[in-house]
């Protein structure tokens, strides 16, 4: 396996790390809210802006992310068209959850001004900018290209 394309696998893992540990931090906070919520724990929530509906989308979301993000990791080290499809289908699926994060924030809080708009579009491209950088790595990158056609793809 190529080197650069070690990286790219070390990447879809640690964003697989990092989406499993978020996901954890969200079931916790929802045990809390649930099981044995603190004295002014709905105050604190409501300080950083989240509500039970957001804890719930923010964890089965980190859930997709670390699945697909994992599965993309082990298939992209066998190579072949296998692996290729699925880191494809790993950077679609987490740009898919940025989008219809914006839509769905866009509908919810609703867009009231085109200062609103601006900012919701910005955050947009920036949160896409990884998943655009993964996936011309995969398309794009010699030694990508090399190792799945040397693997079958």
């Amino acid at each position: 396996m190529p080197r650069a394309l070690r990286f790219l696998r070390v990447l879809f893992s640690l964003f697989a790390t990092l989406f499993a540990l978020a996901g954890a931090l969200y079931v916790f906070l929802l045990l809390s809210l649930y099981v044995y919520t603190p004295p002014n724990f709905d105050e604190w929530l409501a300080a950083w802006g989240l509500d039970a509906a957001q804890l719930w989308a923010m964890s089965l979301t980190s859930g997709i992310r670390t699945v697909f993000y994992a599965v993309g990791a082990i298939r992209l080290g066998r190579g072949g068209r296998t692996g290729r499809r699925w880191a494809l289908v790993a950077v679609c699926v987490e740009a898919g959850v940025v989008l219809s994060g914006a839509v769905l924030s866009a509908v919810v809080l609703g867009v009231a001004s085109v200062p609103e708009l601006f900012a919701l579009l910005f955050v947009t491209e920036v949160s896409l900018v990884f998943p655009g950088v993964l996936l011309l790595l995969l398309l794009f990158v010699r030694s990508s290209k090399e190792w799945f056609r040397a693997t079958g793809a």
